[in-house]
Order: C-alpha cells, then structure tokens, then sequence
C-alpha cells in the first residue's frame, strides 16, 4: 500500500504504481493500488505524476494484465523514452471521485496510520502498510511497543473500524502476537 500524499498533492489518491517500461511502444507496467478493476481498464482517465511532481490528466489506451501487472498504454506516451520518464511516477484519481463507503468500511489508502488497539485497549501500534498476500488474503502490518505485529485483515480479527477516530479494533487470536 503507498503512502497517503501530503502537501499540495493530498487529494490524490494511488491507483497504480508505474514500476518499468514494457517495450518500444511507450507501455508502462503498473502494480494496480485499487480493488475496482475497472479503475485502471482502457477508457478510464487518471491523473499521471510523474517523478518531478507534475500531474496530468491522461486516458487509458490500454490495459492488459501480465503477471501480478498491468501494461498500460497512456495517452501522450508514444515510444519507450517517454515510458521511462515515467518510471517511479504514479496513476492516480482524486479522493472525491471515490465512491462512499458504508460504516465500518474504509478505503485502502486510509488504513495507513490508523491506531491499532485489542477489545480490551492494549494499544499494538499504528498501520503501516496493507499486504497482499494472494489468494484474496491481505495482511495489517502494524508496528508499536512490541514491534511489528502482522494481522489478518479480516472479520474474525478486525472486530471494528473508526474511521473519523482513525482506530482499528482487534480480536487477538492465539499466536497472533510475537511471544504468545
């Protein structure tokens, strides 16, 4: 999971991260950031930011999976020299074009930071990033008192989410915890 934008860019939120080039054709191979698969398909218009900081509004040509990747062609990126300037830059949407969310539910780019406590109010630390772990499992990483502590990102664990508190209430299973 990146980390939320701070600063003039803090409405944007990442949707892919440009990682390589593919080619001579101006493709860029993207590690997707978003559940809504559609968010990155041909049609689809993103906000690209590049390394230097600039942002524009750019369409989706293309988009084909290959590997745990997405190749995507960008308007405006013609050949491999322009792709590569790209390298390290993100796609992204701004944070109103998101679709509400019911309570309890929190958008990916939100659970970084939040504070982790037990039903019982141990405090374990704040969320420093989301895994994937495949298979459709993700993992909290979550770094305190007693280091990190790795969480399964599902209801038998995660009990409940505050997000105007910014605080994630756990259910601690056996063995969970480094010592247990």
């Amino acid at each position: 999971m990146s980390m939320p934008p701070t600063g003039p860019r803090a409405d944007l939120v990442t949707v892919g991260l440009v990682a390589t080039v593919h080619g001579i054709r101006g493709e860029i191979a993207v590690v997707p950031e978003s559940d809504d698969p559609g968010r990155l398909a041909a049609g689809s218009v993103v906000l690209l930011e590049t390394p230097r900081g600039e942002v524009s509004a750019r369409r989706i040509l293309g988009s084909r999976s290959h590997k745990d990747r997405l190749l995507i062609q960008l308007e405006g990126v013609p050949d491999r020299t322009a792709a590569e300037a790209l390298r390290g830059g993100r796609l992204c949407i701004r944070e109103t074009d998101l679709a509400p969310l019911p309570d309890g539910h929190v958008w990916r780019h939100e659970l970084r930071g939040m504070a982790v406590a037990t039903e019982d109010g141990e405090a374990l630390g704040e969320v420093r990033e989301l895994l994937d772990t495949g298979g459709g499992n993700q993992v909290l990483v979550v770094r305190g008192d007693r280091g990190e502590v790795l969480l399964p990102f599902a209801e038998v664990v995660v009990r409940a989410i505050d997000r105007d508190a910014r605080r994630i209430t756990v259910r601690l299973l056996d063995g969970l915890l480094p010592g247990d």
